[in-house]
């Protein structure tokens, strides 16, 4: 009895075991080597499915470097035309000139200084580049316009005046009928017809030029004093140059990112050489010993600087042309162009472009 029950003890033993090799056989690992190996490669699948994810949802086009600068083309296209429009908004700015002098009361002469506003000035460019960035391109620029006119008070002594090289002339208004009225007119051009030479430096693609520049600018005063609304003063003025002269610049631009985005800048200089003319006649002015002076076809020099910094947004369109918009802040300093006072002529303005290059 004995013996039988130690057989079936042993018997039971050797099921419970093969049961439990069993069950481990089928269970998973436990923590350990196998456990971190497949932990990995989990993470590996489901990084390259997020980067899979990413990259189906990306919505910017591809980076246009055709449009670089006006006549640059990059890479991907093989020269072609190309021409853009500024809808630019300027103001000019004077230094140390003013347009009329009031006084006011037994106070000190107060001057008052020209008042312009933020007016359009367009600029256009038409170009052509080859296949190796070389090219040529014309561009115009124009300002035309009139300083808000002043007009004085009958009880308030007010006077305009003008510098004719070395010969002043002015006319008062008197109290306490005399009123003072002066008017002011202001217009520039120019003309650049240049060549082009595209060049990549690192990230960054250039623009250089070179050619010739035609400039024009008028400056004209108009100042009358009319007593019980009867002219019996005025004061006439005007200043025309026009000349030609070598013009250098540098376009630079510098992608951001890769939605078409980029920096440009631009930086231009220019010499013109030309004949100047001065007319100036006065009536009943304080001083009377010279009522007329001009200067005619006066061999005179200009310079010109300019300067423009600015935000593009570009891409090519289906039909194969390469669209671009800009915002720019410019500048511009034309020497010993200043008003009748003789002094310096800036613009300011603010500009919205738009070119294509085909």
């Amino acid at each position: 009895m004995k013996h039988g029950s130690r057989s079936r003890s042993c018997l039971w033993g050797l099921l419970i075991l093969a049961v439990a090799s069993a069950a481990m056989a089928q269970a998973p690992n436990p923590p350990g080597a196998g456990d971190v190996q497949w932990s990995m490669a989990q993470r590996l699948d489901a990084l390259e499915s997020e980067v899979a994810s990413l990259r189906a949802a990306r919505t910017c086009p591809p980076p246009v470097e055709c449009q670089a600068a006006p006549g640059a083309y990059g890479e991907c296209q093989s020269g072609g035309l190309y021409a853009g429009y500024s809808f630019l908004f300027a103001k000019p700015h004077f230094k140390e000139s003013f347009q009329a002098t009031v006084i006011d009361g037994a106070g000190p002469m107060s001057m008052v200084p020209f008042s312009y506003d933020f007016d359009l000035t367009p600029r256009m460019w038409f170009g052509y580049a080859g296949d190796d960035g070389l090219g040529l391109r014309t561009r115009y620029w124009q300002y035309d316009h009139a300083a808000d006119s002043f007009q004085s008070s009958p009880f308030t002594p007010a006077s305009a005046q003008v510098v004719t090289v070395i010969f002043p002339a002015s006319i008062v208004a008197f109290p306490p009928n005399d009123v003072l009225d002066v008017r002011d007119e202001l217009e520039a051009h120019t003309v650049d017809l240049e060549g082009t030479q595209e060049i990549t430096l690192g990230g960054f693609t250039l623009v250089a030029s070179g050619g010739i520049r035609y400039a024009m600018m008028r400056q004209a005063t108009e100042a009358t004093v009319a007593d019980a609304g009867v002219i019996d003063k005025s004061l006439s003025w005007e200043r025309r140059f026009e000349g030609v002269g070598p013009v250098v610049a540098v376009e630079v631009l510098r992608p951001i990112g890769g939605c078409g985005l980029a920096f440009v800048g631009s930086f231009r200089g220019a010499l013109l050489y030309g004949n100047k003319n001065l007319d100036r006649v006065a009536v009943n002015a304080i001083d009377e010993g010279i009522p007329a002076v001009s200067m005619h076809d006066a061999k005179e020099v200009l310079g010109i600087g300019e300067i423009e910094l600015g935000v593009q947004w570009a891409r090519r369109l289906p039909n194969g042309t390469d669209l671009f918009v800009r915002g720019t802040y410019e500048g511009q300093l034309w020497s010993d162009s200043g008003t009748p006072t003789l002094g310096y002529l800036g613009f300011e303005g603010f500009g919205a472009q738009i070119g294509f290059a085909r």
